[in-house]
């Protein structure tokens, strides 16, 4: 039986250094770069090594950039193929009782200052073409002890305190430009993007903090967005995120409704599209819905 809540987390500033690079920027900070230099850093360190997987489902099966057979997705069950899979995380611990111990994530390409990069999309296979070749499906670092874990916790998303930087002038994993809106939004918590079979109508869901305003170094964001995550695993098997359930209620064939430029949901408190799935699936406030629990992770079987 698993168990989640949500929960504040604060995370130090003493991560902002190691993500920083002196500009301009090396070629990672383009997409496509990605996958450059992983392994750097890997298994270093005290503790014992810790790899946790992320398996990426829809509606239960696997992802896939394939697209053939076509996943069905929304409410309208509209035949859809992937463009895009990607979340960044951050403040893992894997939990023993009442003891939390925190994760020291190995140093690469997709994981540094303790945030993490999870890459779904391959960049070279039918639709999934917006990223790099290189995907990132778990999660690996260092651990005090493994001796009597049988949970995780997570936050997806990026901490505040590296939300506002230039993307242009830091190392991987946040010099993604794709992942990116602007300084004073920061960046995009969770991407994933779909295109209709039929029509060929996009659709977007983008993740991130909104209603932020301030000048570099002071920012705030009235609507954080941020989904902190708690499990019961089985660290072998990992965490399932099952991508289907951000369109649920979604009519994917659709319009976008009146007044709303862009398919899909792209976190703005007005933003009708985002309501539902951030209050069913997310666990988040929008608008006027009352948030519930996240569902968007559960613990692999």
């Amino acid at each position: 039986m698993r168990a989640v809540r949500l929960r504040a987390v604060v995370v130090s500033c003493c991560a902002i250094p190691a993500l920083l690079s002196a500009c301009p920027a090396d070629d990672g900070a383009a997409d496509g770069g990605e996958g450059e230099g992983e392994g750097e850093g890997e298994g270093e360190g005290e503790g014992e090594a810790l790899t946790l997987p992320f398996n990426a489902l829809v509606n239960g099966t696997a992802f896939s950039c394939q697209g053939d057979p076509a996943f069905v997705l929304g409410s309208g069950d509209v035949a859809t193929t992937f463009l895009d899979a990607r979340f960044y995380v951050h403040s893992v611990e894997l939990l023993a009782g009442a003891e939390r111990r925190p994760v020291t994530l190995d140093d690469n390409v997709f994981q540094r200052g303790g945030v993490a990069l999870l890459d779904f999309e391959n960049g070279d296979t039918n639709s999934c073409d917006t990223g790099s070749p290189d995907t990132h499906t778990a999660i690996t670092g260092r651990v005090s002890s493994l001796a009597g874990v049988t949970g995780v916790s997570f936050v997806v998303g990026v901490p505040e305190e590296l939300n506002h930087l230039d993307v242009a002038a830091v190392e991987a994993p946040l010099n993604v430009q794709s992942m990116y809106w602007n300084w004073t939004g920061g960046y995009k918590f969770l991407k994933v993007d779909v295109l209709t079979d039929v029509g060929g109508r996009s659709s977007f869901f983008h993740l991130g903090s909104t209603a932020c305003s301030g000048d570099p170094g002071a920012f705030t964001c009235a609507s954080p967005n941020r989904i902190a995550v708690e499990l019961d695993v089985d660290l072998a098997k990992g965490v399932d995120v099952d991508l289907a359930r951000l369109f649920d209620g979604i009519d994917l064939d659709a319009a976008p409704a009146d007044g709303d430029p862009v398919k899909g949901c792209m976190s703005g408190p007005a933003d009708p599209e985002c309501t539902t799935p951030f209050t069913t699936v997310l666990g988040l406030a929008h608008g006027a819905g009352t948030p519930g629990v996240q569902g968007l992770f559960s613990a692999a079987e």
